[in-house]
Protein backbone atom coordinates (compact mmCIF):
# COMPACT_ATOMS: atom_id res chain seq x y z
CA UNK A 1 0.00 0.00 0.00
CA UNK A 2 1.35 3.40 -1.16
CA UNK A 3 2.07 6.00 1.22
CA UNK A 4 4.49 8.70 1.83
CA UNK A 5 6.92 8.24 4.50
CA UNK A 6 5.63 11.76 6.60
CA UNK A 7 2.42 10.39 6.31
CA UNK A 8 3.59 7.16 7.91
CA UNK A 9 5.22 8.93 10.37
CA UNK A 10 2.48 10.83 11.11
CA UNK A 11 0.13 7.14 11.49
CA UNK A 12 3.10 5.92 14.35
CA UNK A 13 2.97 9.14 15.88
CA UNK A 14 -0.82 9.18 16.42
CA UNK A 15 -0.80 6.12 17.47
CA UNK A 16 1.89 6.97 20.26
CA UNK A 17 -0.78 9.97 21.20
CA UNK A 18 -4.01 7.74 21.24
CA UNK A 19 -1.82 4.86 23.62
CA UNK A 20 -0.90 7.86 25.76
CA UNK A 21 -4.05 9.01 26.38
CA UNK A 22 -6.12 5.52 26.96
CA UNK A 23 -3.23 5.21 29.59
CA UNK A 24 -3.95 8.60 31.12
CA UNK A 25 -7.66 7.94 30.87
CA UNK A 26 -7.29 4.70 32.49
CA UNK A 27 -5.66 5.89 35.14
CA UNK A 28 -8.17 8.69 35.96
CA UNK A 29 -10.96 6.23 35.39
CA UNK A 30 -9.54 4.04 38.36
CA UNK A 31 -8.42 6.67 41.11
CA UNK A 32 -9.12 5.18 44.33
CA UNK A 33 -11.72 8.28 45.05
CA UNK A 34 -14.15 7.61 42.43
CA UNK A 35 -14.98 4.10 44.09
CA UNK A 36 -14.98 5.57 47.35
CA UNK A 37 -17.24 9.06 46.51
CA UNK A 38 -19.37 6.77 45.30
CA UNK A 39 -19.49 4.10 48.20
CA UNK A 40 -20.14 7.25 50.42
CA UNK A 41 -23.46 8.49 48.05
CA UNK A 42 -24.35 5.07 48.37
CA UNK A 43 -24.16 5.21 52.23
CA UNK A 44 -25.46 9.15 51.71
CA UNK A 45 -28.88 7.76 50.01
CA UNK A 46 -29.61 4.81 53.14
CA UNK A 47 -29.40 7.46 55.77
CA UNK A 48 -31.52 10.04 53.75
CA UNK A 49 -33.55 6.74 53.64
CA UNK A 50 -33.17 6.05 57.26
CA UNK A 51 -33.95 10.07 58.13
CA UNK A 52 -36.82 9.61 56.64
CA UNK A 53 -38.30 7.03 59.09
CA UNK A 54 -37.39 8.81 62.03
CA UNK A 55 -38.86 11.79 60.83
CA UNK A 56 -42.23 9.78 60.49
CA UNK A 57 -41.49 8.12 64.03
CA UNK A 58 -41.26 11.14 65.37
CA UNK A 59 -44.12 12.86 63.98
CA UNK A 60 -45.70 10.00 65.58
CA UNK A 61 -44.62 10.26 68.88
CA UNK A 62 -45.38 14.10 69.05
CA UNK A 63 -48.23 13.71 67.63
CA UNK A 64 -49.10 10.88 70.00
CA UNK A 65 -48.30 13.09 72.97
CA UNK A 66 -50.08 16.01 71.49
CA UNK A 67 -53.38 14.13 71.15
CA UNK A 68 -52.85 12.93 75.55
CA UNK A 69 -52.12 16.88 76.35
CA UNK A 70 -55.46 17.58 74.49
CA UNK A 71 -57.38 14.84 76.17
CA UNK A 72 -56.00 15.85 79.76
CA UNK A 73 -56.73 20.01 79.13
CA UNK A 74 -60.27 18.59 78.34
CA UNK A 75 -60.46 16.52 81.28
CA UNK A 76 -58.95 19.21 83.21
CA UNK A 77 -61.33 21.51 82.72
CA UNK A 78 -64.16 18.77 83.13
CA UNK A 79 -62.82 18.34 86.99
CA UNK A 80 -62.34 22.06 87.24
CA UNK A 81 -66.46 22.38 86.24
CA UNK A 82 -67.61 19.60 88.46
CA UNK A 83 -65.86 20.36 91.43
CA UNK A 84 -66.81 23.73 91.66
CA UNK A 85 -70.97 22.66 90.82
CA UNK A 86 -69.78 19.95 94.12
CA UNK A 87 -68.53 23.13 96.53
CA UNK A 88 -71.16 25.15 95.21
CA UNK A 89 -73.96 22.49 96.32
CA UNK A 90 -76.09 22.15 93.04
CA UNK A 91 -77.84 19.33 92.68
CA UNK A 92 -79.52 17.09 94.69
CA UNK A 93 -77.92 14.20 97.00
CA UNK A 94 -78.04 11.66 93.81
CA UNK A 95 -76.63 14.67 91.71
CA UNK A 96 -73.23 15.00 93.58
CA UNK A 97 -73.17 11.34 94.33
CA UNK A 98 -72.81 10.77 90.28
CA UNK A 99 -70.71 14.01 89.80
CA UNK A 100 -68.03 13.15 92.58
CA UNK A 101 -68.38 9.49 90.73
CA UNK A 102 -67.19 10.52 87.86
CA UNK A 103 -64.30 13.13 89.04
CA UNK A 104 -63.13 10.27 90.24
CA UNK A 105 -63.27 8.60 87.40
CA UNK A 106 -61.68 11.34 85.79
CA UNK A 107 -59.39 11.26 87.65
CA UNK A 108 -58.15 7.99 87.12
CA UNK A 109 -58.25 8.38 83.17
CA UNK A 110 -55.82 11.46 84.08
CA UNK A 111 -53.30 9.73 86.05
CA UNK A 112 -53.42 7.09 83.24
CA UNK A 113 -52.99 9.41 80.93
CA UNK A 114 -49.88 10.93 82.76
CA UNK A 115 -48.42 7.74 82.75
CA UNK A 116 -49.02 6.98 79.17
CA UNK A 117 -47.46 10.74 78.59
CA UNK A 118 -44.22 9.92 80.33
CA UNK A 119 -44.31 6.57 77.80
CA UNK A 120 -44.68 8.77 74.92
CA UNK A 121 -42.03 10.98 76.31
CA UNK A 122 -39.30 8.48 76.77
CA UNK A 123 -40.63 7.05 73.52
CA UNK A 124 -40.31 10.75 72.11
CA UNK A 125 -36.35 10.98 73.43
CA UNK A 126 -35.21 7.47 72.20
CA UNK A 127 -36.30 8.85 68.50
CA UNK A 128 -34.73 12.09 69.15
CA UNK A 129 -31.62 10.35 69.88
CA UNK A 130 -31.84 7.81 67.01
CA UNK A 131 -32.33 11.48 65.01
CA UNK A 132 -28.90 13.16 66.55
CA UNK A 133 -27.03 10.14 65.14
CA UNK A 134 -28.73 10.14 61.95
CA UNK A 135 -27.64 13.62 61.38
CA UNK A 136 -24.29 13.52 62.75
CA UNK A 137 -23.67 10.26 60.46
CA UNK A 138 -24.92 12.06 57.44
CA UNK A 139 -22.82 15.11 58.67
CA UNK A 140 -19.49 13.08 58.63
CA UNK A 141 -20.42 11.41 55.45
CA UNK A 142 -20.64 15.35 53.91
CA UNK A 143 -17.07 15.79 55.66
CA UNK A 144 -15.58 12.54 54.13
CA UNK A 145 -17.11 13.19 50.42
CA UNK A 146 -16.28 16.61 50.03
CA UNK A 147 -12.53 15.50 51.54
CA UNK A 148 -12.52 12.28 48.40
CA UNK A 149 -14.08 15.01 46.20
CA UNK A 150 -10.95 17.56 46.73
CA UNK A 151 -8.46 14.63 46.66
CA UNK A 152 -9.95 13.50 43.23
CA UNK A 153 -9.72 16.99 42.10
CA UNK A 154 -5.78 17.49 43.15
CA UNK A 155 -4.53 13.50 41.90
CA UNK A 156 -6.72 14.27 38.49
CA UNK A 157 -5.68 17.14 37.61
CA UNK A 158 -2.39 16.28 36.40
CA UNK A 159 -4.44 13.56 34.65
CA UNK A 160 -7.29 16.12 33.46
CA UNK A 161 -4.73 18.51 32.01
CA UNK A 162 -2.18 15.47 30.21
CA UNK A 163 -5.16 14.27 28.33
CA UNK A 164 -6.03 17.77 27.24
CA UNK A 165 -2.69 17.97 25.82
CA UNK A 166 -2.71 14.77 24.41
CA UNK A 167 -6.31 15.72 22.38
CA UNK A 168 -4.76 19.09 21.21
CA UNK A 169 -1.44 16.97 19.95
CA UNK A 170 -3.97 14.49 18.15
CA UNK A 171 -6.43 17.32 16.40
CA UNK A 172 -2.96 18.43 14.79
CA UNK A 173 -1.65 15.28 13.70
CA UNK A 174 -5.30 14.32 12.45
CA UNK A 175 -5.44 17.38 10.60
CA UNK A 176 -2.55 16.69 8.55
CA UNK A 177 -3.20 13.06 7.47
CA UNK A 178 -4.74 12.10 4.52
CA UNK A 179 -8.48 11.43 5.15
CA UNK A 180 -8.48 7.74 3.54
CA UNK A 181 -5.57 6.64 5.25
CA UNK A 182 -6.87 8.42 9.10
CA UNK A 183 -10.19 6.51 8.18
CA UNK A 184 -8.76 3.38 7.06
CA UNK A 185 -6.01 3.95 10.40
CA UNK A 186 -9.48 4.63 13.20
CA UNK A 187 -11.36 1.82 11.35
CA UNK A 188 -8.33 -1.00 12.13
CA UNK A 189 -7.77 0.77 15.36
CA UNK A 190 -11.42 0.34 16.41
CA UNK A 191 -11.52 -3.32 15.70
CA UNK A 192 -8.14 -4.30 17.21
CA UNK A 193 -8.60 -2.48 21.23
CA UNK A 194 -7.15 0.84 20.28
CA UNK A 195 -3.86 -0.04 17.94
CA UNK A 196 -4.04 -0.21 14.61
CA UNK A 197 -0.69 -0.08 13.34
CA UNK A 198 2.65 -1.17 13.95
CA UNK A 199 6.34 -1.49 12.37
CA UNK A 200 7.36 -4.83 11.50
CA UNK A 201 10.27 -6.33 13.22
CA UNK A 202 12.25 -8.56 11.65
CA UNK A 203 10.22 -11.73 10.49
CA UNK A 204 7.55 -10.44 13.27
CA UNK A 205 4.78 -8.18 13.79
CA UNK A 206 5.92 -5.56 16.22
CA UNK A 207 2.00 -5.66 17.78
CA UNK A 208 1.11 -8.71 17.69
CA UNK A 209 4.66 -10.18 17.87
CA UNK A 210 3.74 -13.30 15.86
CA UNK A 211 6.36 -14.96 13.20
CA UNK A 212 5.65 -14.29 9.79
CA UNK A 213 6.49 -16.95 7.12
CA UNK A 214 8.70 -16.13 4.23
CA UNK A 215 6.41 -16.69 1.75
CA UNK A 216 4.04 -14.21 3.07
CA UNK A 217 6.88 -11.81 3.84
CA UNK A 218 7.69 -11.78 0.32
CA UNK A 219 4.05 -10.60 -0.01
CA UNK A 220 4.56 -7.93 2.41
CA UNK A 221 7.43 -6.50 1.30
CA UNK A 222 5.81 -6.24 -1.96
CA UNK A 223 3.10 -3.76 -0.45
CA UNK A 224 5.77 -1.90 1.27
CA UNK A 225 5.96 0.60 2.87
CA UNK A 226 2.37 -0.28 4.12
CA UNK A 227 0.54 -3.62 4.40
CA UNK A 228 -1.55 -5.52 6.80
CA UNK A 229 -0.27 -8.40 9.45
CA UNK A 230 -1.19 -11.86 8.48
CA UNK A 231 -1.98 -12.51 11.45
CA UNK A 232 -3.96 -9.63 14.00
CA UNK A 233 -4.28 -7.68 10.83
CA UNK A 234 -3.34 -4.13 12.02
CA UNK A 235 -2.02 -2.38 9.39
CA UNK A 236 1.96 -2.91 8.99
CA UNK A 237 5.18 -0.34 8.24
CA UNK A 238 7.42 -2.05 6.79
CA UNK A 239 10.83 -0.11 6.19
Amino acid sequence: MDAPSDQLNLLLSLQQIDLAYLQAKKRFDELPQRAQILQIRQKKEQIAAKAQQVLAMREQAEKKIAAIEDEDERLGTKLASLQMSIDQGKGDYRSLEAQTKEMKGQSARREQLMADLEVANQSLEKVLAVARQVAAASEKLNQQEAAAIESFRKDGVDLQQQMARLEAERGETQAQLDPDLLALFRKTAQANAGVGIGVLSGDRCGVCRQPIQDSRMVELRSQAPLARCPHCKRLLVVL
